[in-house]
């Protein structure tokens, strides 16, 4: 897992439980870090140090949710995460129309 520290927008939320072994915070460094436009459970559970299962990973996810970092959506049989955030490092794709502005 990276050892780094997470901006302050996605640090701020976060909840710490000294009870669990898999903290929000494990899970956020994943998805800042390892800079992809969004994450399956799946996708996380490889990139965290740790044998956790999909379960716990999943409850963290739903936490981080409920506190504003994170958006998640239903796609085909699963479910993606991303940081749920209005400025983004990921550009726009050529064939999408933005419209306002």
């Amino acid at each position: 897992m990276i050892d780094s520290e997470l901006p302050e927008w996605v640090q701020d939320p976060l909840e710490i439980d000294n009870n669990r072994t898999l903290q929000q915070h494990h899970v956020a460094e994943v998805l800042v870090h390892e800079e992809r436009p969004y994450y399956t459970i799946r996708r996380i559970k490889a990139e965290l140090d740790g044998n956790f299962d999909r379960e716990t990973i999943r409850d963290r996810l739903r936490e981080m949710e409920e506190l504003g970092v994170i958006g998640q959506e239903s796609v085909n049989n699963g479910t993606i995460y991303w940081l749920d955030r209005e400025e983004s490092d990921w550009p726009i794709p050529p064939d999408v129309r933005v419209e306002g502005g």
